[in-house]
């Protein structure tokens, strides 16, 4: 049997499909390009005094990053329908309590979560189950999920207090200690500029 046009622009269709999945890896650090920068982007400051001085902020209504007084921003971007919502929140706030427990680390480095989910109500009820300890920011059209091209959540990324995005972390983080190390790394790097 001979192929014909549509069955070879189908083939063609789906290798094209396959190989950008494969372009972003399941999981593990990538290093980002230097034109992803998120200064830009703004926030409403969080309701809760504690919040909002965890952040270092003032009296404004709303920030950006780069307003936030650190030298890294490590920002959890969750979905509350994802079944691996709870492992890396779980993780999130591991990370967060170990930073809290280095003084260094704990002026230079702060964490916010981002949620994508339409469902507002549920997630608030979520964020103080979990007692998140830091700024759990709700995204119901998923628009900065979709600034990375969607990928599956979870995903972590950290940026430097000018908003460029230095690396992405995808899926649920297995190795906290080796998450640690690749953190306290850029911390370094950071310091030295």
């Amino acid at each position: 049997m001979r192929p014909t046009k549509s069955m070879l622009h189908a083939l063609c269709f789906v290798f094209c499909i396959l190989t950008g999945l494969s372009s972003r890896p399941a999981c593990g650090v990538e290093p980002v390009s230097s034109w992803m920068n998120l200064s830009q982007l703004t926030f409403n400051v969080p309701d809760a005094s504690g919040l909002k001085e965890y952040l270092g902020l003032k009296e404004q209504t709303s920030f950006t990053l780069v307003q936030i007084p650190a030298k890294l921003i490590l920002i959890e971007c969750l979905d509350l329908d994802r079944p691996n919502f709870d492992e890396q929140a779980a993780v999130a706030i591991e990370l967060y309590t170990f930073i809290q427990k280095d003084p260094a680390l704990s002026k230079e480095i702060k964490i916010i979560g981002i949620c994508a989910s339409k469902k507002l109500k549920e997630t608030e009820v979520h964020r103080d189950e979990f007692l998140f300890p830091f700024p759990l920011f709700i995204d119901p059209d998923c628009c900065f999920h979709n600034m990375f091209g969607s990928p599956r959540t979870p995903f972590t990324l950290l940026v430097s207090n000018d908003g460029r995005v230095l690396c992405i972390y995808y899926n649920v983080v297995k190795d906290v200690d080796e998450f640690l190390c690749h953190i306290k790394r850029f911390y370094k790097e950071q310091c030295r500029q």
